[in-house]
């Protein structure tokens, strides 16, 4: 859970799903995803569900800001791991947060 200096909470339920929530100080810019999946399995597949797509659309308006990811406060919440699917070393769980 996040609180916002506006006085609004941003909340998620997570399990393997990962969440990176960031905050800039200096500006009270702050942002959070929740991606489901470490990759696409799929070209097309939508946006903002797998780590790739979801980290590159939360940094993309502090970005253009001129405010990098070393310039927050970041926070990455999740990973647990469910199960590890058969023929995996990693949970997805492990891998989301590698990805992260």
């Amino acid at each position: 859970m996040v609180h916002c200096e506006d006085g609004r909470i941003l909340a998620t339920v997570l399990g393997s799903c990962v969440s990176i929530c960031i905050w800039h100080e200096a500006s009270g810019f702050s942002g959070m995803n929740h991606y489901l999946l470490p990759e696409h399995p799929t070209r097309g597949a939508q946006r903002g569900r797998h780590g790739p797509s979801a980290i590159e659309d939360l940094f993309r308006p502090s970005l253009q800001r001129g405010i990098g990811p070393a310039h927050c406060q970041v926070h990455l919440l999740g990973g647990a791991e469910m199960m590890v699917p058969q023929g995996q070393q990693a949970s997805i769980g492990q891998r989301n947060v590698e990805v992260a």
